[in-house]
């Protein structure tokens, strides 16, 4: 395995590990840093991401290295795991984004909930058709809890007093 990541037009700061002592590292340590996020993550491209983004980490601040506290393998494998579970977070997030448009969009077929304003359409949707809570339902859409509350009581009531049909 091999550091294939090339370093931006950033300057290395002088405090930087030699990279000399960055590709050492990498050698000893990248293939138990890789290993370990490919188990995390099930994918290649994002362990090599989180792999990558742990040593350039070391190189740009190896100050953050405490050797009294931890052995520098360790804190590589710990920076790599972070990472690879970020990594899975937003791929996570995307997904869930991707299946509530997707939800949102069968919804649309429906003449009583087409009858409701988007807004409180969507907080319908996703809560009764995707499961959302409605903190989920929060995160998601970039809205405050209170406002998705109050969404909420709002499309059930104006559903309630829809009349059949």
């Amino acid at each position: 395995m091999m550091f294939k990541h090339r370093v931006r037009s950033k300057t290395v700061p002088t405090s930087a590990v030699p990279p000399a002592l960055l590709e050492e590292l990498y050698r000893r340590y990248g293939p138990a840093c890789y290993s370990l996020a490919l188990h995390v993550t099930g994918d290649e491209q994002l362990a090599h991401n989180a792999v990558v983004t742990a040593f350039t980490a070391h190189l740009y601040q190896p100050d953050r290295h405490d050797p009294s506290r931890t052995t520098r393998r360790a804190w590589l494998l710990t920076r790599t795991h972070r990472q690879a579970v970020q990594a899975l977070r937003q791929r996570l997030h995307r997904d869930r984004r991707r299946c509530a448009e997707q939800l949102l969009a069968a919804a649309a077929k429906d003449p009583r909930l087409q009858a409701l304003p988007a807004a409180e359409r969507e907080c319908l949707v996703l809560a009764y058709f995707g499961g959302y809570t409605q903190t989920e339902i929060a995160k998601l859409t970039g809205t405050p809890l209170r406002v998705i509350r109050h969404r909420s009581n709002i499309a059930i009531r104006l559903l309630i007093t829809q009349p059949p049909g």
